[in-house]
């Protein structure tokens, strides 16, 4: 992992005066670990912040080894502007159901928010 890299990235975000506008979350999709989440109601607390959407499916092998870089972050800059949120993606029919999703982040203790969009409406695919 490249730390002075991230750090670098952390305080520069802090320094731009804009950033590209994401898109809100579709109202439809199921929220594990929190309330669903606005981004248009909650552009004031995450401006300034550094948002990692990590896309991520519980079949893949190479989602799971994101997952201990991403504990590590959450809790080096816990102080910090930053935070994650999970995007399940689902690329067949088995990935999409709820419970095993709700499943995976508690095997896997997943802590921060995750989103469950099976038919990747947030991407634009479906």
């Amino acid at each position: 992992m490249h730390n002075r890299k991230v750090d670098q990235n952390l305080i520069e975000s802090n320094n731009l005066g804009t950033a590209p506008i994401v898109p809100e979350f579709p109202e439809k999709l199921d929220w594990l670990n929190t309330a669903p989440i606005k981004l248009s109601i909650l552009w004031q607390d995450l401006k300034g912040k550094v948002v990692v959407l990590d896309f991520w499916t519980y079949c893949c092998i190479n989602c799971m080894h994101v997952l201990p870089d991403l504990e590590f972050l959450e809790k080096k800059y816990k102080d910090m502007p930053f935070t994650v949120v999970g995007v399940h993606i689902s690329k067949v029919d088995n990935e999409k159901d709820l419970e095993a999703i709700r499943n995976a982040v508690l095997r896997y203790n997943i802590t921060h928010p995750v989103v469950n969009d099976g038919d990747m409406v947030f991407m634009g695919e479906s």
